[in-house]
């Protein structure tokens, strides 16, 4: 089996898919080291299963090999679907605010002051005999307004946790006023396992790597536990 070597680039577009992959074996040119200068062996190569993993001195951890969606634009995905959410929500609490209309000649100061009072919450109004309420007032009715606010927390709530499943974090699979049992609230575990599992494999297959070179027994586990008690 050939491993290859994918070099990492933080600098993603949103049209790319991180498939920067060459066929050759990593030394230690390919490494960002964050250890000081002399504690660095002078020349290392990576451990592969070309020469049955008879040399070498490092694996590589790669993230989600079987992804071509790399976790920058989902990210960069969700972020932008919760600016949407955020901006609807900001517009809704703005339209709440206008909620009287007044008809009047343009630059009529007593309409002005008028105004002025009841946006303060003035407990009295000035207004002229002449000023009749129904003919110069007209108030916007929005009964839904309470709701829709509800509904958007809720779809705010719900992107977050579609996004914390697909990093194999567990959420509530359900939400009820009357609150949600065991069975429930772990609905979605086989979903959260498989893709955990996405991030487990290439961790584990470099374990592997590193167990074959050196004779060690270096396992991948999850720090929660799945279903049946399991880890």
């Amino acid at each position: 089996m050939h491993i290859r070597f994918s070099k990492n680039d933080n600098a993603l577009t949103n049209n790319s898919i991180d498939l920067s992959l060459s066929d050759r074996i990593a030394t230690s040119k390919d490494i960002q080291y964050i250890i000081p200068e002399n504690l660095i062996l002078p020349a290392q190569t990576e451990i592969t299963e070309l020469d049955n993993c008879s040399s070498g001195s490092f694996t590589i951890i790669r993230n989600k090999d079987l992804w071509l969606v790399n976790d920058y634009d989902i990210i960069r995905h969700y972020a932008d679907e919760l600016a949407e959410i955020v901006a609807s929500r900001f517009s809704l609490i703005i339209q709440s605010k206008v909620m009287t209309v007044f008809y009047g000649e343009i630059g009529n100061e007593s309409m002005e002051q008028m105004i002025a009072n009841l946006y303060n919450g003035s407990p009295v109004l000035k207004a002229s005999k002449l000023f009749d309420v129904e003919d110069n007032m007209f108030t916007i009715e929005n009964p839904n307004l309470a709701q829709n606010l509800q509904e958007l927390k809720t779809e705010y709530q719900n992107k977050i946790a579609e996004l914390n499943t697909l990093f194999g974090v567990n959420v509530l699979a359900v939400s009820k006023e009357s609150g949600v049992t065991e069975s429930e609230s772990n609905g979605n575990l086989s979903y959260v396992k498989t893709n955990l599992n996405t991030y487990l494999r290439p961790r584990q297959k470099a374990m592997e790597l590193y167990n074959k070179r050196f004779e060690t027994d270096y396992k991948v586990l999850p720090n929660f536990k799945l279903d049946n008690g399991g880890e």
